[in-house]
């Protein structure tokens, strides 16, 4: 993109196409699916995107230029080779061939993995919490545990998983994961349903298939395990979302009141250009940021921001000021015109 030329919905595409799936830029963006969907239609595709905060995200990430914002490019050997130097953390054979019990996959789908096939979202979510368990803790015991309760609460046993490499067919339904635990993880407001959706690798008609029937036992292993992972660590308040700005990480900064960001703007204000107030930075008007002041909900984009911009290395916020620049030229709006408005034209 250059500096004049307006954010279109072509730039988005050129964005998913080149580093992110639907699910990721959702998050990223945090803007749902229809919302995408539209920029993107051949109907839109030609026209300026004109929410501000959006065209900064797709301005920033075109220039990241990386899929590991989300340290979601693991690949399927990577985990193979990180889990069999590990091996005495796993109860069962380490070779590839029994990495469905790990995954909550069948054998065939882990040899057609093998063989270059595409990983689903889901998998390489699992793949990234496994990594990073590996990397930071040096054993995978939180994973093992929910394999261990997904397969006790489905009447089987780890020999009858080692037997098939794989998931064979439940024989009970004793405390099984429903749509209610995806219910459960949102109303604990830990998680949206973006995050949700990201983390799970599913989009949201399929969540909301999940949770319409909410005493249903959920039959996808891979489902279940991550949904269990989730409870867990929300059980020891924490957060398991790969966020955007690191690359082997396993959480999300916590959820963020405004006045953090704003006692972050304000501790190094007096090194930020003049203009930079915090609607500037956020891509917003001075009137969200009065709203935000006073206690308004933070919207997921805004959110998504928030967490962007207090954990950006100083060559990544400088990156971010390009951004503004160029968003800025592009909209024919003078650094002086945003300095004296505090924020942008609403787009809202």
């Amino acid at each position: 993109m250059r500096a004049a030329k307006r954010v279109t919905g072509h730039d988005y595409i050129e964005l998913k196409d080149s580093y992110f799936d639907t699910l990721e830029l959702q998050y990223l963006l945090g803007l749902f699916a229809p919302k995408l969907s539209k920029i993107s239609s051949k109907k839109n595709v030609d026209n300026v995107i004109s929410d501000t905060n959006t065209c900064l995200l797709i301005r920033y990430f075109s220039k990241i230029s990386r899929r590991p914002l989300l340290a979601d490019d693991i690949s399927f050997s990577d985990i193979v080779s990180l889990v069999q130097r590990k091996a005495r953390y796993i109860p069962f054979p380490a070779s590839y061939e029994y990495f469905g019990i790990l995954l909550g996959k069948q054998e065939s789908s882990i040899r057609r993995y093998e063989q270059g096939a595409t990983l689903i979202p889901a998998v390489r979510r699992a793949q990234t919490i496994i990594a990073a368990l590996l990397t930071e803790k040096g054993t995978i015991e939180t994973w093992i545990t929910c394999l261990e309760q997904e397969a006790a609460c489905r009447g089987l046993k780890m020999d009858d998983l080692i037997d098939k490499r794989g998931w064979p067919t439940p024989v009970s339904d004793h405390n099984r994961i429903t749509g209610q635990h995806i219910l459960n993880l949102r109303d604990s407001e830990l998680y949206d349903y973006l995050d949700l959706q990201f983390l799970l690798g599913l989009y949201m008609p399929k969540i909301r298939q999940f949770t319409s029937v909410p005493t249903e036992p959920i039959n996808d292993v891979l489902t279940c395990l991550l949904i269990r992972y989730l409870l867990i660590t929300m059980d020891e308040e924490q957060r398991s979302v790969p966020p955007a700005e690191r690359r082997t990480i396993s959480q999300l900064p916590d959820p963020l009141e405004y006045r953090d960001f704003e006692a972050s703007y304000v501790s190094r204000a007096a090194t930020l250009p003049r203009y930079l107030h915090e609607g500037v930075l956020l891509g917003r008007a001075y009137t969200t940021v009065i709203r935000l002041r006073r206690g308004k909900k933070i919207v997921p984009a805004i959110q998504r921001t928030i967490q962007l911009l207090n954990t950006m290395s100083k060559k990544e916020f400088s990156i971010w000021i390009s951004c503004i620049e160029e968003e800025a030229a592009s909209r024919n709006i003078s650094l002086e015109k945003l300095a004296e408005a505090k924020g942008w034209p609403d787009t809202e």
